[in-house]
């Protein structure tokens, strides 16, 4: 089984005026049995958002991104239907990470620990996105593979 992992850079403001730049792992929602299908995933847009349900910081998955070009350059939006949200623990159970600039991974228990001071009703984007696959085995175990 295989998963389509998109590994994207945020910048978190940790504190009035400070901010952190982190890199971040987020898995599709979907599995496939055959590693050449992952690609039907790779269109998908990822944003954090403040749950004000939850009163914690998810992840959401919309159907796909697109950009414009500006004068002032590119914008880049989402566009089409929420597909999956994650809270902190499920994008840990599928894979999910999170790293400093220099790639040494952190431990955090909770999205509220690199961003304290997300703001309410705001898509936080993501930069710089690349893409891994991840294997999965029938145990459930996964590790990345390109």
């Amino acid at each position: 089984m295989y998963r389509y992992v998109v590994n994207g850079g945020i910048s978190a403001e940790i504190a009035p005026n400070k901010r952190e730049w982190y890199f971040i792992d987020i898995p599709s929602p979907n599995v496939y049995e055959k590693k050449q299908d992952i690609y039907k995933d790779e269109n998908f847009a990822y944003r954090f958002i403040y749950d004000n349900e939850l009163q914690e910081p998810v992840i959401l998955c919309f159907e796909k991104e697109i950009t414009h070009k500006r004068n002032y350059g590119l914008e880049v939006q989402v566009q089409g239907d929420i597909i999956h949200k994650y809270t902190f623990n499920e994008w840990i159970k599928v894979g999910g990470k999170i790293y400093k600039e220099n790639f040494e991974e952190i431990k955090i228990t909770s999205f509220k620990d690199i961003y304290p001071m997300m703001e309410k009703n705001h898509l936080y984007y993501f930069d710089n996105e690349a893409y891994i696959i991840q294997q999965i085995d029938a145990d459930g175990s996964f590790y990345y593979i390109d």
